[in-house]
């Protein structure tokens, strides 16, 4: 009984429910408070963020109103948009049923 079930893709859907533990909240706060000393970079391997994690991290950074661009490749960057369907509610980002969200992992 997921609170994210507008996420179709299994892997999503559980990474999104991963989020909403402490143990993700403590390494997502190292991750903000070094991103306040530097600039960082998260990287994997998938090339754009809509087929990758990144997305759903960078929706929580969002979420706490945390500047995010996507580096595409070594001439484009695009501006992080929260996923559609992404609810934010009492400090807590889900992604609720009914909603289908644009994540791919094609």
């Amino acid at each position: 009984n997921s609170r994210n079930a507008g996420l179709r893709n299994e892997s999503f859907r559980g990474y999104a429910d991963y989020m909403e533990s402490e143990e993700f909240a403590a390494g997502a706060g190292r991750l903000v408070e070094r991103a306040r000393e530097t600039r960082l970079a998260m990287m994997c391997a998938e090339q754009h963020p809509s087929r990758c994690h990144r997305r759903l991290i960078s929706d929580w950074l969002a979420s706490r109103e945390i500047e995010v661009e996507h580096l595409i490749d070594m001439r484009r960057s695009e501006p992080h948009v929260l996923t559609k369907g992404a609810v934010i509610a009492a400090g807590l980002l889900t992604y609720p049923g009914g909603v289908q969200t644009d994540l791919d992992i094609g």
